[in-house]
């Protein structure tokens, strides 16, 4: 099943599958920046949206960039600042904001292996006004590491389990084929709907190519930790505004165990996996997703709770 949620930061649609949110204080999402640092983005400003005034249109999102303003004024800083704006001090203004204090210490999976990161400061960043995005960021900092690849996604945990990010994976030509003819077999030749805005109607489009670069495919355990299971996913554009989407878990026979997504008409949004990793430890393997349309994304790390796939973070989310 798919469903769609408007998020309060921007007016921006995303996929969300077959869950609701469910944010705690274990998990986080970052981004790697310049200096060996990781911007990581709290949950407060999404999960307790009462601590912000709504607008006329019922968004929360100008209160929450008037009450940063106000704060980097009192500092000698504006909005209209377009480099990374860096605190090495706990204000209470940030109370608000994040209740990550500096040294507390985090476990980074990355896609170079598990690093050991301290919280060294807070950051802000302007030019994300413009995006709709997340203004202010939690910072860590990993020593003695190699330097990750500037905005690369990273899984922030407090779990000493973690296991590494893994962004992409080699497999045996026959398992490979298997899969991807699994996928042909189920969407060549399918219809989906769009509208076409310049005979302004609705048309059908089948479904007769599919690119190489719109699959993913991860070997892990996503919904049975004792036996190998393969996520298939695929998205690929098919006008400038709608997207054909499918995603769903196998055998490495390529027999369809849990399906994720299925394909629906006037798909505005897209749904890319981008990485898998064990963050606590259990034996499933959860899922990092880059979601969004023609104009935001988004990540989202899902997670297999009694029967579905509920998101336990996000992060870096922008659109207009």
């Amino acid at each position: 099943m798919i469903m769609k949620k408007l998020l309060s930061i921007g007016i921006v649609y995303f996929l969300i599958v077959g869950c609701v949110f469910s944010f705690n204080n274990n998990v986080y999402i970052g981004i790697s920046i310049e200096g060996k640092k990781i911007l990581l983005q709290d949950h407060i400003f999404a999960n307790d949206e009462s601590i912000w005034k709504e607008n006329e249109y019922g968004s929360i999102y100008e209160d929450y960039m008037n009450y940063i303003e106000k704060f980097l004024s009192s500092k000698g800083y504006s909005l209209q600042d377009t480099s990374y704006i860096l605190f090495d001090k706990y204000y209470p203004e940030f109370k608000k904001l994040t209740n990550i204090k500096i040294g507390e210490e985090f476990y980074l999976s990355t896609s170079k292996g598990i690093y050991k990161a301290i919280v060294t400061g807070y950051c802000f960043v302007p030019n994300d006004t413009y995006i709709n995005g997340n203004i202010f960021y939690v910072v860590l900092e990993y020593k003695d590491q190699p330097q990750l690849v500037l905005d690369e996604p990273v899984i922030i945990s407090k779990f000493d389990k973690a296991k590494q990010l893994i962004l992409s994976q080699e497999f045996d030509y026959n398992i490979y084929n298997i899969l991807k003819n699994s996928l042909k077999s189920s969407i060549l030749g399918e219809e989906v709907k769009i509208y076409d805005s310049e005979e302004e109607k609705d048309k059908y489009i089948t479904i007769d190519t599919i690119y190489d670069e719109s699959v993913k495919i991860f070997k892990g355990n996503f919904t049975d930790r004792n036996n190998e299971q393969f996520i298939i996913n695929f998205s690929q554009r098919i006008s400038f505004e709608f997207y054909i989407n499918t995603s769903y878990i196998t055998d490495n026979y390529g027999n369809i165990i849990y399906k994720m997504i299925s394909l629906q008409d006037k798909d505005y949004g897209y749904f890319i996996v981008k990485g898998i990793a064990d963050i606590d430890g259990d034996g499933f393997d959860e899922i990092l997703a880059d979601q969004g349309y023609y104009e935001g994304s988004g990540y989202y790390l899902y997670k297999y709770i009694e029967g579905e796939f509920i998101v336990i973070a996000d992060g870096f989310i922008y659109g207009v």
